[in-house]
């Protein structure tokens, strides 16, 4: 049987980019200048924009229960690539022989994998009596 565990609650949360939302600022300034009789010379006026991500979050709660000393498996997502190209000067790319013999491919795949694992220890209080 075991004595010692460790309740941890648990919340991961995954935020994904969906779209970029522009604001605009506009602002004008009165500069004051003493030929004016009104006292303003100059009005300046600006305009500024910002892009904005917005984002969709999601999560989810559990509560798991783990021994002392025990991992567990928090998150994880996988990411793939996949790149193909191909390279070629320009003014041999007109000729069709010499298009197949000098042409250069390349292809890149890959894959990722990220986790995120917690381990559990029960830590002695040193000042306990």
């Amino acid at each position: 049987m075991i004595k010692n565990r460790i309740t941890l609650i648990l919340q991961p949360q995954l935020r994904s980019l969906q779209s970029l939302e522009e604001l605009s600022f506009h602002d004008s300034l009165g500069v004051l200048n003493g030929d004016n009789i009104n006292g303003v010379a100059d009005v300046y006026q600006d305009e500024r924009i910002i892009q904005i991500a917005t984002s969709v979050l999601r999560s989810i709660g559990t509560t798991v229960t783990v021994p002392d000393g025990g991992t567990i498996l928090v998150a994880g997502f996988v990411e793939a690539e996949d790149h193909q190209g191909v390279s070629a000067l320009p003014f041999i790319e007109a000729i069709p022989v010499a298009r197949q013999l000098l042409r250069g491919w390349a292809r890149n795949d890959g894959r990722r994998s990220y986790i995120v694992l917690v381990s559990a220890q029960i830590v002695p209080d040193l000042f306990e009596e």
